[in-house]
């Protein structure tokens, strides 16, 4: 499943600090997915790093920053452990169409916050 979110696609594509190598990007920063789009991931937070045009071509070649590099940051970011990124990535490529809501990604990521602030 694709999921399209370009109001949160254009939040990583403003202006700012690449994520990575935290140099100024003035003429915009690429969103990078984590958890690629052509394996059913979709655009939330989670999935999404903010980064240079520099490092985003070095990780297509396969060079740093890696993927679990990336997924550290984002999950740095969102306050979750990288092991709820994989959780969230799975469990949205999981579900079957008709039954995915955005609620549901919601639930899952209240889990996921809920587990790195201690509780169950």
């Amino acid at each position: 499943m694709i999921l399209v979110d370009e109001a949160c696609l254009a939040r990583f594509r403003q202006p700012g600090i690449c994520e990575w190598c935290r140099r100024p990007c003035f003429q915009g920063r690429d969103p990078h997915h984590i958890m690629s789009r052509g394996a059913g991931r979709v655009d939330f937070s989670w999935n999404l790093c903010g980064i240079c045009r520099l490092c985003h071509v070095a990780n297509h070649q396969g060079n740093e920053p890696t993927r679990l590099d990336l997924m550290a940051v984002a999950a740095r970011r969102e306050g979750i452990l990288q092991d709820d990124i994989i959780r969230l990535g799975h469990a949205v490529r999981r579900t079957p169409k008709e039954q995915f809501t955005m609620e549901l990604v919601r639930q899952i990521e209240r889990e996921a916050k809920g587990r790195r602030n201690g509780h169950r």
